[in-house]
Parts: C-alpha cells; structure tokens; sequence
C-alpha cells in the first residue's frame, strides 16, 4: 500500500513538474473589462498606401488585474503583405505570463472567414537573439495561416496576463503613435487604480492623451485617426528617433528609479570563492591589480545573457556568474564592482541607453529609459568608466577606453542623478600603401602597412583575431578588388598582424601583386594611364544617397585618419605631377589633400588627412555638407599618366631653356650695373671688423644655403622637362598655357633668387657697403614672391592652401634679418669698403685736413 502511495505521489510531482516545464496557451474570448472599438471591414485602403493599411490598432492595458490586450486589424494589399503576415507570433514569458488567444479572421468579399484553431497552432521556444547569446526564456504561440489573398483584412487578437514580478506595482508603458504605414484608427487605453500616480512624457511630437475617472479606475487613453505613415532616413544618428511617441510610468523621479536599481544591486553579499579567487591571485590595489581584475571579466567571463523573468533587469549573484564563467552586462558590471571592492577600490553599477546615448534623460522616468550596464571606477583620484562585455581591450590605466554612451546613472549613493562619461580619446588611423612600379606591363608590388590606436585597435584586434587567416584574407582581398583589379597575396604570409598590447596598438601589414593597372585611354590612343583611389579611408568617412532627407546624417565620430599612397617609378621614367594641396574645412570634419613629387628619387607621394569634428551632420546643414563631401570625393581618385613605353628617356623642354638663359644674360646685365653702384659708409672713421662674425655668420650660412636648396628645387620639380610640361595639357584642360605662365613665372623666380644670393655671396665676403641695403631689398622681393606665387597659383591652378610654413619663416626672417641690417652697429663696422682696391674710407676734403693740421 504504501509503495502505491509512493508511486501515486511520484506521478502526480512528475506531472506537476511538467506542466511547469512545458508551457502552453489558450483560446478565449475577449476580456470583458475592455472598452469595445469597431472597425468597418468594409473600408477601403487609401492608394499607394504600401503593403499593408492597419484600418485599426486596439491595445488596453489593465494595470489592476495585470492584463494587456492587443488587437490589430490589416489590409493586405499585395503578396509582400501576405508573405509576411501569413504566419502570426504570440509571444509570451511563461516564468509570469499566460497567453490568450482572442481572435483570428479573415474578411473577404464581405464574409467572415474564422482562422483560429487550436490545431493550426505549435509552441516554440524563441530563438531569435540566440546568435547574440541571448536567452531570454520567451516562447512564440506560432500560427501559420492557410489560403490568405491579396485584399484580404486580417484580424487577430490576443491577451497576456501576468507582470514581471520584479517590478511590484510599478509600470511602464511606450506607445508609439506612427508607423511607416497609414493607420485608419489607433486606439491605446491604459486602466489605473484611481488613485495611483503617474507620469506621461511626449516625445518627438507625440499627443497628451486623454483621462477620465469612472467605478474606482482611471482610464488614460489615446484615440487617433487617420495616422500618416512616417519614412525613415537610413545612417541616422543612434539617437535619433522620427516617430512620435508618448510614455507613461510609475516612477515619480530618477531617484525612485535609482532606489529601484540599487535594490537589484547589494554590495554587500558575500562572495568566499571570490574572495579565495582574489586572495590567491594577489591581487591588488594597485594599477596591475585593478587591470588583471578588468581584464577577468572583460576576457574570462564570457558574454552569455540568461534574461528571463525577473532576470531581465535583475542580475544574478556575483559568486553564481564567478563560477558559471558566464553572465550578461548586468552581471559581469555586478561581478567587476563587487570585485574591485574586495581590493579596496572604489566601483559601482552604472546604467545607460546604447541608442539614446546623451539624450537618455529626455525619457520619462524608469528602468526603461536603460538598455546597457557598464562600471564607474575611482582610481587614485581619476575617474573611469569600463564596459565589462568588451573584449580584447590592452593597455593600462591611461589606455582605458570611455564607451561612448554619453551619460549615465550611477547606481550610488552620490546626490548627483546624471554623470557625463567624457568622450573617448579620438581613434587615430595611420595608413601608408606603398605601389612599386617598375614599367607598364610587370606586375606592381603593392603593400599596406595600417596602424591603429585608440578605440578602433580595439576593435581592429578583436575583429581579425577572432577570424581566421584565411577568413581574415579572403575579406582583405575581397575588399581592395573593389578599386584594383587581378589582385593577389604575394605569398601565403602576406598578411601579418602586429599587437602591442602595453600601448594599445594594432597594426596589419598587407603585400599584394597587380597584374597591371594600366590602361589605354581610348582603342587607338597609345598614351597609358592608372587611377589610385584612399579606399581604405573610405570606411571613415560618411555618406549616402538619399540626397533629401529629414533626418541628421551619422558621422563616425570620433576619428583622426591619415592616409598616404607612395608611387615609385622607375629612375628612368619621366611621369607627370604638379603638386598640389587642397583642404575642407567645415563644422562636421577636417580634410587636406597634398601631392608631392619627389623627383630625386622618383616618387610622388598622395597625402590625405581626415578628422571628424562631432557625430553627425544636422539636417539644416547637409546641403553645404554634401557640397564640401563631393569637393573631398574628387580628390581621391587620383589619375596618373604613364605616356608611352617607346619614349622611357629624359627630354628637355626646349622653351624653358631658352627663357632661362633669356632671364641669366638679363640678370648678368643687371648684376653687373648693382657691382659698381657705390657708396659711403655710415661710420667711415669708426672701427672696423675684419671678420663676417657675431649674428652675420647665420647671415652667411642663409646665403650659402639658398641657391643650393633651389637648385635642388628646380631639379625636382622638373621645369626643364618635356613631360612635366605636356602634363599641364592632361593636368589642366582648356588652361594649359595659363597654368604653364605660372610654371615659367616659378622658374624664373627661383632662378633670379639663385643668382641674386650668389651675388649677395660675393659683396659679403667683400665686405662691400652696398651689401645691407640689397640684402634687406633681396628679402623684400623673396616675400613678394612668396605671396605673389600662392596668390597665382590659388586663382591658376586651383590650389586652396596657402605654404603658410614658407610663408612665415620668410616673414619671420624679413621682421629680425631687416632691422638688424638697418641698426646694427657691427654691420656698419663690417661693410665698409668701397668699390676700388684701397677704398675703405672717403676721401678727405680740403676743410677736413685743414681741421687735423689745427689739432
């Protein structure tokens, strides 16, 4: 008898037991506590109103008995519509909720045609966010429907009952009050004790909704006709929303809510295995400590979210986590500052919103208003804040990373509500490709080396180590065939990846082959060309093209990209390049453009910097913004022409000679006429020195330095070649001769400045009176020739950036070498001699020598 007993109890436990782990839902009628809204199945969806019309949206809360009706009334209006609401979710928390389903229908041709069953319904757990490690213990009543048409109305309704227990009598609700479709009729009621507090928030242009107070219950409600559909704009700002919307809570303030979260968090369980943990890891408080205890549970604990029921805003017990090795925001945040106290340093849960970001207190007070859980850090009087759930983060103390989420809620006992988390230290890029070129038809060696610091080596490390090689290679070559073509890895250990972990840097090296990039310009041109393209930059900077929008334009922000393409040519190899500069400059980012050619060695060299100013672009300025983008966008795609491969030697251009020797044989002349021009010394009875000394040695050393520096510029920048010039026709279009005016004008110049230092030379070392007055003319007319040059070159060649670095030395130079040449006494001392062998001093005149004999 007593083993029956046993066996009767052992099946009846089993069976209660299963009922708890299978849960399950039921067919049922309306609650009756709702008010009734009708719906004319009738009406007809507006034209070209998309796929689907909702002709009615019902939902009513109940807040007294904790249930929360949804009904929803569509037109389907083509087979995009059908395809996906032919099949019906109902999902439900089995941990607190029970499923009612009301209603299923389908409305055609003015019958009624009932579509629930419960046989055409299964029960699944949801799988939905599993590839994001998230669990959240919900299950779908998944319905799928049979024979639905084009214009059917489809009507479904159903109820859950039951409130998340953590939340005791608290509640919270936001309602949206548009969708990207029309809506005929939007109904939204929530049911109150009569007397329980609220508070309702409008957001982006939301409506106030109606109250009423009748039997003991307050009833706030919202009725809406005939609803625009509202379209967004896509790479909008995270924290950027267009729909209009209305919240309503319980909380009264964000201390109400802070109380709530601390209740969630107690700092004073007590953890042994932890404790044990830190004990034999000695850990402490000092930097290391508190970086081997952040990298624990960044790197050991594994992100893992087990969300279900009160568990969706409450974490588990810091010693469950420590063992599981696995937990979500809330719990690895929980876990890190639990043990940070063990050691003595200051750390506390901080909640934050990922999306809203600094505009989280434009919410209405709750949990709600938060999706994400990081840690605020003291640390020997500084302040950090770490996300717990990022991984493979390096560095110290001074290399912790803010996560940009703008502001959060400190879980403290601090007066303060909102607490700013400063911006992270901008990501800075340092990108150099280098492309080998050795003739038209070899293949091209071309390497990447990419250095990255900041947040996106972060990001950059975890990306590529978390990859395979050949995932990682495969990606990388899939990505630069997009702008060069019949590319491949030089060899199997092409690419490389370099982790200095002590400073937080990354860095990836690249080598690849080109079979050519090379073309022809037309069938029966023989002139080669090739376009080189900042496309690893690219990923930085922000556009689109949805050129008329109503939205800000995301910007990524912050960023410091500079990005340089070295072209090596071969010694032989006469390519044409003007050099160039460029820069935009407005409130969104910064960006210069340069091109340098050094000609010695035969390279030119693309340089492009980028630097973001803020996140995002605001809708007022996108005009001026898409203008400034397309200026950047010319820039980088940078054409180079090759010319022909019959003709790999060196020609001079016959014009330029020739306005040369024109322009020396008319400074000869001239030299010549400024050599006898004499005259007397300031002090002609004074001392005199016999030596270029004192502050006129660095004097010397400018002159001496000056015609070798522009011989050297005139070699480089190739004004006696043929091809330089011919470039000019490519370069410049329909200006050729305008931009080759400006060329020669540079060209002589350079040349008049040469010659004139030498002559300069020779006075100096002649110690020639004449000296200091055409020195301080040859330093005027240098810096009139600096400005008249980027003057020029601004209104000729199109050149926005002034040399301002040349520019002010010579201003500099001019200001202390002027005034020196006009006071100082040892250059009267020094240039004293006249043209003639023995002409040092005047001649004395008859009342002179007359005035010696009377003393």
């Amino acid at each position: 008898m007593k083993l029956i007993q046993l066996f009767l109890v052992l099946i009846f436990t089993s069976q209660s037991i299963l009922s708890l782990a299978t849960p399950t839902f039921k067919i049922k009628s309306s609650p009756a506590w709702k008010t009734k809204i009708k719906f004319d199945p009738q009406a007809q969806a507006h034209k070209n109103e998309g796929s689907v019309s909702y002709l009615l949206l019902d939902w009513q809360d109940n807040e007294i008995t904790k249930e929360y009706n949804y009904r929803y009334c569509m037109s389907l209006n083509d087979e995009d519509a059908v395809q996906s609401n032919s099949q019906l979710y109902f999902t439900f928390d089995p941990s607190y909720e029970e499923l009612y389903i009301n209603t299923i229908k389908i409305y055609r041709n003015g019958k009624i045609i009932n579509k629930l069953s419960r046989d055409k319904i299964e029960l699944m757990r949801n799988e939905k966010n599993v590839e994001r490690y998230i669990y959240d213990g919900s299950y779908s009543a998944v319905c799928i429907l049979e024979d639905v048409q084009v214009g059917d109305i489809l009507e479904y309704e159903y109820t859950l009952k039951g409130a998340n227990p953590i939340f005791k009598n608290h509640f919270y609700n936001y309602h949206s009050q548009a969708f990207s479709s029309r809506i005929q009729h939007m109904y939204y009621q929530m049911l109150l004790p009569e007397h329980k507090k609220f508070q309702v928030k409008k957001l982006f242009g939301g409506v106030e909704p109606m109250q009423s107070t009748k039997n003991g219950m307050q009833s706030i409600f919202w009725n809406l006709k005939n609803v625009a559909p509202i379209f967004t704009d896509e790479d909008s700002p995270s924290w950027y929303d267009a729909y209009p919307a209305s919240e309503i809570s319980s909380f009264q303030d964000w201390n109400e809510v802070r109380s709530f979260m601390q209740d969630l968090y107690p700092m004073d369980v007590v953890c042994p295995k932890i404790t044990h943990f830190i004990s034999k890891k000695k850990f402490s408080a000092d930097e290391e400590g508190v970086i081997q205890i952040i990298r624990f549970v960044q790197d050991e604990i594994r992100y893992l979210a087990m969300s279900n029921g009160v568990n969706s805003h409450k974490p588990h017990h810091p010693e469950k986590v420590f063992e599981q090795r696995f937990g979500d925001c809330k719990d690895k945040s929980y876990l890190l500052s639990y043990m940070l106290k063990e050691i003595g340093v200051e750390a506390w849960p901080a909640i934050v919103n990922t999306k809203a970001r600094r505009y989280v207190d434009r919410y209405v007070a709750s949990p709600f208003a938060f999706n994400h859980v990081i840690v605020k850090i003291n640390w020997k009087g500084k302040t950090y804040w770490v996300d717990p759930t990022y991984n493979n983060q390096k560095g110290g103390m001074d290399q912790l990373l803010n996560p940009q989420y703008g502001k959060a809620l400190v879980i403290d006992k601090d007066k303060t509500i909102w607490e700013k988390i400063p911006e992270i230290q901008t990501s800075k890029v340092v990108i150099n490709e280098n492309f080998w070129i050795t003739d038209s038809i070899s293949k091209i060696r071309y390497d990447v080396v990419s250095n990255f610091s900041g947040q996106i080596a972060n990001t950059r490390r975890s990306w590529n180590l978390g990859n395979s090689l050949a995932e990682n290679k495969d990606a990388y070559l899939d990505y630069c065939t997009r702008y060069y073509e019949n590319m491949s890895w030089k060899h199997d250990s092409a690419l490389i990846f370099r982790d200095n972990q002590k400073e937080n840097t990354f860095t990836i090296i690249e080598k690849y082959e080109i079979e050519s990039l090379w073309e022809h310009r037309g069938a029966d041109s023989l002139e080669l060309y090739s376009s080189y393209f900042p496309y690893n930059m690219y990923e930085f900077m922000n556009s689109t093209n949805d050129k008329v929008r109503n939205a800000p334009l995301h910007i990524t922000h912050p960023i410091d990209v500079e990005l340089k393409i070295n072209l090596h040519f071969p010694k032989h190899k006469q390519v044409a390049f003007a050099e160039e500069r460029d820069s935009v400059v407005n409130d969104m980012f910064k960006f210069h453009f340069d091109v340098s050619n050094n000609r010695l060695s035969n390279f030119v060299t693309l340089t492009y910097k980028y630097k973001s100013l803020q996140d995002h672009v605001p809708v007022e300025k996108l005009k001026a913004y898409y203008k400034d983008y397309n200026r950047v966008s010319d820039k980088c795609e940078y054409p180079v022409q090759w010319g022909m491969d019959a003709d790999p030697k060196f020609k001079i251009f016959g014009p330029a000679v020739f306005m040369a020797v024109l322009l020396i044989i008319a400074l000869f002349f001239l030299i010549r006429k400024l050599y006898n021009w004499d005259t007397i010394p300031e002090n002609p009875f004074g001392p005199v020195q016999e030596t270029i000394g004192g502050w006129l040695a660095l004097v010397a050393l400018g002159l001496y330095v000056t015609p070798i520096s522009i011989v050297y510029l005139i070699y480089d920048s190739g004004y006696f070649s043929q091809a330089v010039w011919d470039g000019f026709i490519t370069q410049y279009g329909n200006q050729p001769f305008l931009a080759g005016g400006f060329y020669f004008f540079e060209l002589l110049y350079n040349l008049a400045t040469i010659f004139f230092a030498i002559f300069l030379i020779v006075l100096m070392h002649q110690k020639r009176t004449t000296f200091p007055k055409l020195y301080i003319y040859f330093r005027v007319i240098v810096l009139v020739g600096l400005f008249a040059d980027n003057i020029l070159g601004a209104e000729i060649i199109g050149s926005d950036a002034i040399d301002k670095k040349e520019l002010t030395r010579s201003i500099v130079g001019a200001a202390i070498w002027i005034p020196y040449m006009m006071k100082s006494q040892r250059v009267k001392e020094t240039f004293v001699k006249r043209l003639g062998k023995n002409k040092t001093q005047p001649e004395k005149t008859e009342e002179l020598q007359a005035s010696e004999e009377l003393v």
